[in-house]
C-alpha cells in the first residue's frame, strides 16, 4: 500500500502486531538457525518497545570453521509472512572466535542468550567504551542517519517504517552523545517528546496523519543532526586522539550511496543541498565526523579497501598509528567481513552496507581508481 499525502508517496505503513506474532517469529528463527550445523548459537539484542513498529534483532554465532551448504539461506524470506515483518532485515552473522569483539563491531544493547553454547564476551574500560560510542555517533551521521532522513525528504518518498526507526535512532544517538559530553544536544529534549509520542500512539490515528507527522518529524529531525554533527564534530576534534591528519589538504569528499560528503574544518553544523546533476545529495559536515573513517580506512582488509575506495582521492590518514581498542575494533571488522565473504554470506555490516561489493581486487580496484577522476564532476 503507498498514500500520496502532500505530494509525498507514503510506503511501507505499519501495521499493527501483537506480542505472539514476535514470540513465533522468534520460534521460528531460532528452530531454523539451531538447525544449521555450524551455528554455535544465536543471541537476541535490543527491546521491543512498540509492536508493529519495533523488529527483532539476533546474532547468530557460527563455528569458525563454518562451511555453507546449498540451502541455507542468509536472507529472512524463509519465514512465514508475519514472522518476515517482525524479523524486517538481515540479521548478523559473526564468527565464535570474534564474538568478544561484537560491541566493537555494533552498538548492541540488552543482548540475550537465546540457545548454544554461551560464548565468552569481551569486556571495555570506561575509557574505551566511552571512545567506542563516539565512533559510533560519528558513523551514525556518515551513514544511515542522514541516507533516511536527509534522502527520502530530497525526493520526496518515504518507508515509514525505517523512517521512524531512524527518527528514534537519531533520538539515541543525541542522548549518548549527551551523556559522554555532559551537556544536551541543543532542542533534543522537545524532539524526543516528539518521536516518542509519534511512535507511542502510531496506531490510534489514521496512516494519513502518520505520513503527515513523519514528514514534519524529519523537517525537524534536519535540525538535529546539524546540531549533534557540530557539537560532535567539536567534541571529536577536541580529543588528543584526533591528529593532525596527512596529506594537508582542505577538505576531504566521500560517497556513501546517493549521498556525497565533503568533510573540512570551514563547515560547522551539517548543511545538504542537492547535487548540480540532481542525482545526488552533497553534505557539507565538520572535520570531526571523519574520525572513525580515519582509522577504519587506514586498517588491512576488506571493510578498509572499501572506505578507502569511496574517497575522491587518496583516503585521510593520521600521522599517529592506530592503538589499543580502535586497533583491535579495525581489525575485528576487517576480519569479520573476510569470514562472511569466504562463507559467501552477504550480510553483516549494517552501517558500511556496501562493503561486500568491494570484494573482488584487481580489475574492480583498478576500476574504480580509474572512477575517481570523473566521479565528482559535472
Amino acid at each position: 500500500m503507498v498514500l500520496e499525502v502532500d505530494g509525498w508517496s507514503c510506503a511501507e505503513i505499519p501495521r499493527p502486531m501483537n506480542v505472539e506474532a514476535y514470540e513465533k517469529a522468534r520460534e521460528e528463527f531460532v528452530h531454523y538457525y539451531a538447525s544449521i550445523e555450524g551455528v554455535h548459537a544465536i543471541y537476541r539484542f535490543g527491546s521491543v518497545t512498540y509492536p508493529g513498529l519495533s523488529d527483532l534483532d539476533f546474532i547468530v554465532v557460527l563455528d569458525d570453521d563454518y562451511q555453507h551448504r546449498p540451502g541455507t539461506k542468509y536472507t529472512i524470506d524463509v519465514f512465514s509472512p508475519d514472522s518476515l515483518y517482525v524479523l524486517y532485515h538481515p540479521q548478523f552473522f559473526i564468527p565464535r572466535s570474534l564474538f568478544a569483539y561484537v560491541s566493537l563491531l555494533e552498538p548492541v544493547f540488552e543482548m540475550e542468550h537465546v540457545t548454544g553454547s554461551l560464548c565468552p564476551q569481551g569486556r571495555l574500560s570506561p575509557e574505551d567504551r566511552a571512545l567506542m560510542d563516539i565512533l559510533f555517533v560519528c558513523e551514525s551521521l556518515v551513514t544511515d542517519l542522514p541516507l533516511i532522513l536527509l534522502g527520502y525528504p530530497a525526493v520526496r518518498k518515504v518507508n515509514l517504517r525505517m523512517a521512524q526507526a531512524k527518527l528514534n535512532l537519531l533520538v539515541k544517538n543525541a542522548r549518548m552523545f549527551g551523556r559522554l559530553a555532559g551537556q544536551e544536544v541543543p532542542g533534543v529534549s522537545q524532539f524526543e517528546r516528539k518521536i516518542t509520542e509519534l511512535r507511542r500512539d502510531w496506531f490510534l490515528r489514521s496512516p494519513e496523519e502518520n505520513c503527515i507527522r513523519t514528514k514534519e518529524a524529519m523537517g525537524e529531525a534536519k535540525e538535529v543532526i546539524s546540531d549533534l554533527a557540530s557539537a560532535v564534530g567539536r567534541f571529536a576534534q577536541q580529543l588528543a586522539i584526533f591528529l593532525p591528519l596527512t596529506p594537508n589538504r582542505s577538505r576531504w569528499i566521500y560517497r556513501h550511496g546517493h549521498l556525497r560528503f565533503f568533510f573540512s574544518p570551514a563547515n560547522s553544523g551539517l548543511r545538504s543541498e542537492p547535487s548540480r546533476d540532481g542525482r545526488r545529495i552533497d553534505l557539507f559536515v565538520p572535520l570531526g565526523l571523519l574520525l572513525p573513517l580515519i582509522w577504519l580506512s587506514s586498517g588491512k582488509g576488506p571493510l578498509s579497501q572499501y572506505i578507502r575506495n569511496q574517497f575522491d582521492s587518496e583516503s585521510p590518514r593520521s600521522t599517529a598509528s592506530m592503538d589499543g581498542v580502535v586497533k583491535v575494533a579495525v581489525e575485528a571488522a576487517n576480519n569479520h567481513c573476510q569470514f562472511l565473504k569466504a562463507k559467501g554470506i552477504p550480510t553483516g555490516n549494517f552501517r558500511f552496507f556496501g562493503y561486500h561489493a568491494d570484494y573482488s581486487p584487481g580489475v574492480r580496484t583498478l576500476l574504480r581508481i580509474v572512477a575517481r577522476k570523473f566521479r565528482w564532476r559535472g
